[in-house]
């Protein structure tokens, strides 16, 4: 996926040269986001019928009637599905994974007619499109709290799958400290932004806007 992304980013930078509004351009990105997201997904969701299933009772005092079903492929989770009830609605959380890195994640519960869905590279957010297929991007503010959100349940669930106990009390699960960043993570950080900022000086101003 990193690499079909690579892709569609030198695209993205083509298709400026042509003189396309930042709207339309951006509406290509998002349509080949969700094109790559979910035919990943289908490929998990066949490749998962032929792997063994463990379940798992979770515990909260925020819910009830917790379930975590997992998939594996040899050691790897490719899949994550949260199921809980919290007063008279039940909430379907599903996690897919491309090795330890979240893919795509689909959140839904029974009175809403269509479900959110978070789509990844990697470890970042790439778009969101809500129950009314609204998108959004990084940028917006309910995105990035959504981000947050999503990472540390990706974690604790992650914690919960590779338990050997088989009933895990949500509540109690504690993540580690975040590792501090390396010296070789800081210096790549600042030669992306430099090429970022060489990248944004070919950018119209018309289209920064």
């Amino acid at each position: 996926m990193k690499k079909t992304l690579i892709v569609l980013l030198t695209v993205f930078i083509t298709q400026l040269s042509f003189g396309q509004s930042m709207d339309e351009l951006m509406k290509t990105w998002n349509s080949e986001i969700v094109r790559i997201g979910d035919r990943e997904k289908e490929k998990i969701d066949i490749e998962i019928l032929d792997l063994s299933l463990v379940d798992k009772e979770l515990l909260s005092t925020h819910y009830s009637k917790g379930t975590l079903k997992i998939y594996r492929q040899n050691e790897s989770i490719r899949k994550l599905v949260k199921t809980y009830t919290r007063t008279d609605t039940t909430f379907t959380e599903s996690y897919y994974f491309l090795g330890r890195w979240p893919l795509y994640v689909e959140i839904s519960h029974s009175k809403q007619r269509l479900p959110d869905k978070f789509y990844f590279d990697k470890s970042n957010l790439m778009l969101w499109i809500d129950v009314n297929q609204n998108e959004y991007t990084v940028e917006n503010d309910k995105s990035s709290q959504w981000w947050w959100k999503l990472a540390e349940s990706i974690d604790k669930l992650t914690l919960a799958a590779n338990s050997k106990e088989k009933t895990i009390n949500e509540d109690k699960i504690k993540l580690p400290e975040p590792q501090p960043m390396t010296k070789e993570d800081s210096l790549q950080i600042i030669e992306l932004k430099k090429q970022f900022d060489q990248l944004m000086k070919t950018v119209p101003d018309s289209l920064k806007k």
